[in-house]
């Protein structure tokens, strides 16, 4: 009897323990993928495509390489996304005074719709449909298009 109870203890720890890494692995503290970085004369729709889909997927190499520095260091997304699905991505609209302190030579707003579930909810977002946007501008050095602000729409 005492054998049973003990592998009935050890049946459910292992079960906790397998749930433990399955959060982990959703919630932003294990990478669930890499996202190809798209090529340097991609525009600010693909740029944005390719850095949801990096924070969806906790890629933080290619999120980081999307974002200015300024922006990255301080990227909440990373660690507490369990899932962003069903993007819609819409047109660019000029921004005119965005990013120029950033060494940005033209800058633009996309907006976007997303489906947003998120690891530890902490009130500061909303889960479910999440109407957001992001400042995007070409870099002087390199010419491409990096992510250096975000907010709701």
């Amino acid at each position: 009897m005492r054998r049973l109870r003990g592998r009935h203890v050890f049946a459910v720890l292992l079960l906790l323990l397998g749930v433990l890494v399955v959060r982990e692995v959703t919630c932003g503290r294990w990478p669930r993928g890499d996202v190809a970085m798209p090529p340097v004369e991609a525009g600010p729709i693909e740029v944005v495509r390719a850095y949801v889909a990096a924070l969806d997927k906790h890629d933080v190499d290619t999120a980081n390489a999307l974002s200015t520095p300024q922006h990255s260091d301080r990227n909440p997304w990373l660690s507490n996304t369990s899932s962003i699905t069903d993007l819609e991505v819409r047109e660019p609209i000029p921004d005119s005074d965005g990013g120029m302190e950033l060494g940005m030579t033209e800058s633009v707003f996309v907006g976007v719709t997303f489906d947003l579930d998120m690891c530890d909810w902490d009130g500061s977002m909303q889960e479910g449909e999440t109407p957001w946007g992001y400042r995007v501008g070409r870099d002087r050095a390199t010419g491409r298009w990096l992510v250096f602000s975000e907010g709701v729409v």
